[in-house]
């Protein structure tokens, strides 16, 4: 029996031994399981801040998106607008364009028939005075371009005051 014994106490001292790792293992063991788990804590409050100043910063692109957004939508409307005024101008212009040639067309009708009647003033009249009046009827260049300011600015209404007077 004291072969048994001797075993006996070997094996008691393996277990004391294997214990006592044991004990030191459980205490590294929870040791080393605290800083783990501060450190994924750690880590843990990283990701949350990276995650809120993503979060911020995808709030401030979207709002600079809907900026842009409302600007370009701005922008549209105002270029509609104008090619809406564009068109209102071109009309105006095109009608004033026709009453031009209108005045032009009167002007020059008014002038050959200021002239056939100087014309006609000239041909019965013997005496040198009516031909002095009637020759101021024909009308140069000037004169004529006169008259057409002149009929223009009866037709539209167009005129000054000088002196208190209206002027046409």
């Amino acid at each position: 029996m004291r072969q048994v014994d001797k075993q006996r106490a070997g094996y008691e001292g393996q277990v004391r031994e294997l214990q006592s790792r044991l004990e030191e293992t459980e205490a590294n063991a929870a040791k080393n399981s605290k800083k783990v788990a501060q450190k994924l804590e750690q880590r843990i409050g990283e990701m949350e801040t990276a995650l809120d100043a993503e979060h911020r910063r995808a709030d401030d692109v979207q709002k600079t998106a809907r900026k842009h957004e409302r600007r370009v939508n701005e922008l549209l409307t105002q270029a509609e607008e104008e090619l809406r005024l564009k068109a209102q101008l071109q009309d105006s212009v095109d009608q004033l364009q026709q009453k031009l040639k209108v005045f032009k067309r009167q002007a020059e009708e008014a002038v050959s028939a200021d002239r056939a009647r100087a014309l006609r003033v000239l041909r019965s009249s013997s005496s040198s005075s009516a031909a002095a009046a009637a020759a101021g009827l024909l009308l140069g260049p000037q004169e004529y371009r006169r008259r057409v300011y002149i009929v223009y600015r009866l037709q539209n209404n167009v005129y000054e005051r000088r002196n208190g007077r209206i002027v046409y």
